[in-house]
């Protein structure tokens, strides 16, 4: 009977393990497409900005307030891409290399990239 007790525990402990990688699995995934939709509303918001300087340009008199409004938007949006970024990092254990910012291994002593010292 220990046996199966044994065997019992190990499968409960397999499976909790198993549940919590699905679970980073997911939440990384929730990440990126978070960071791909700022990503691509961020684009958006150029296109808004290249509009506004445009007609600007054939105005006698340039709306400096709405580029001022739009650069801010950008900022907002970048600024939240970022949040997200730092979230998947922390997620997935990495950190940012000052060097070339790539992710790496938060454990790593050399970044795998560049090769700056981590430590």
């Amino acid at each position: 009977m220990a046996f199966f007790d044994e065997l019992k525990e190990r499968a409960a402990d397999m499976a909790q393990v198993t549940g919590k990688k699905v679970e980073e699995v997911y939440g990384a995934t929730r990440i990126k497409i978070q960071i791909a939709d700022k990503q691509s509303a961020v684009r958006a918001l150029y296109r808004e900005l290249g509009e506004i300087v445009y007609e600007n340009s054939k105005k006698d008199e340039a709306d400096l307030a709405a580029v001022e409004d739009k650069i801010a938007e950008i900022d907002l949006a970048l600024d939240a891409v970022e949040e997200l970024k730092a979230q998947e990092r922390q997620l997935k254990n990495t950190v940012l290399c000052p060097g070339c910012g790539k992710d790496v291994d938060s454990e790593a002593n050399f970044c795998p990239e560049c090769g700056y010292g981590m430590k």
